[in-house]
């Protein structure tokens, strides 16, 4: 009964989050975000929710120019994004350490989130971002199939994009892009 409450409570705060979504989908307040401060805020998060080590973050590349780090956006979505991927990637590896690679320059933004978890099957790939859709190989995991389609719509509100690699049983790498351009 305590599992289902769980179960119940995590899909209505889902629903909760999609509907807040869709109302700031047109709304949205926008300001400049940098996006390594946003890394690094989350960060501090998961530090406090799963450890010090638990989030590993790669700096791959930074601009020269440091406006070159930053996005029209709104924080508290791009929060919200983030943290959906990240906690998919501990929940799916059994809270292994997750990485996080990030790259910056004068083209492009990039965060890349990678876990060594279950991986998505091949066949599940093209259907992680519809609402509600639950890969044939998570059913032993509590969630309701909102995060990814969330995470979708708001990485795409501020014009980026969001690319999925995975091997099933070998992990899964989440790539969010903000082009320049």
């Amino acid at each position: 009964m305590l599992e289902e409450s769980i179960r119940l409570r995590d899909t209505i705060s889902g629903l909760m989050e999609l509907a807040q979504v869709d109302m700031d989908y047109t709304i949205a307040q926008q300001s400049p975000i940098r996006m390594d401060e946003l890394l690094w805020d989350v960060q501090a998060y998961w530090v406090n929710k799963a450890g010090a080590d638990a989030l590993q973050i790669n700096i791959e590349h930074m601009p020269d120019d440091e406006a070159m780090l930053t996005i029209p956006a709104n924080y508290q979505l791009l929060f919200i994004a983030l943290n959906n991927l990240i906690g998919n990637a501990f929940k799916f590896s059994n809270q292994q350490p997750v990485k996080c690679n990030f790259f910056a320059d004068e083209t492009a933004i990039r965060m890349q989130i990678i876990d060594s978890g279950i991986g998505i099957p091949k066949e599940d790939l093209n259907l992680v971002f519809k609402s509600f859709y639950r890969a044939t190989n998570s059913h032993n995991f509590v969630g309701s199939g909102i995060g990814l389609y969330v995470t979708q719509k708001i990485i795409q509100l501020f014009k980026g994009t969001l690319q999925v690699e995975s091997v099933e049983g070998r992990g899964t790498a989440i790539t969010i892009k903000f082009n320049r351009n």
